[in-house]
Parts: structure tokens; sequence; C-alpha cells
């Protein structure tokens, strides 16, 4: 993600690796429910103190996020696939 310094992802990335090796060592659903699960508690204890504008904030950075993911990645493969497969009619 391009919003982040390099600098400030070499702070987090320590703390990160550990937790997505913990998640990737998971499989089928066990591993999708361990990432809501992470999600859902980084935003839940992030936003415990915030007012409605804080956490509102929060949210459109989680969604923000998600739209990143889309953008850079997912759509990437949805377009690779129809390619490989073709395009429904």
């Amino acid at each position: 993600m391009p919003y982040i310094k390099q600098s400030g992802r070499k702070d987090l990335d320590p703390i990160l690796d550990p937790l997505i090796a913990k998640v990737n060592d998971l499989s089928g659903p066990d591993s999708a429910g361990a990432l809501a699960y992470v999600i859902f508690k980084l935003l839940r204890v992030l936003t415990a103190k915030h007012s409605f504008s804080g956490k509102a904030m929060l949210y459109g950075s989680a969604v923000a996020s998600l739209d990143e993911y889309y953008r850079r990645d997912l759509s990437v493969y949805e377009n690779d696939k129809m390619v490989q497969n073709g395009d429904c009619p």
C-alpha cells in the first residue's frame, strides 16, 4: 500500500509476519475464519475508545483496504481467468 512509508512498514512487518504465517498455516474455512477474527478484533480494539467519527474513520480505512486488495490482486486474478477460460457470453 502506498500510503505508508517504507520506514513505517519496517516497524510493522516484524509484528505482522508471524501473524500472517500463523493464519497461513491454517487451511480452508479455518484460514478464512482466522482472518475474519483478526480483522474484527483489530477494528474492535482500535475503535474501543473512539467516538462515532473515529470508528467511522477506521471503518473507512478497512473498506479502502478491501477495495485496494480487490483492485490490485483479485481483479488481476479474475482477468487472468477470463483470458484463460473465456468470458461469459
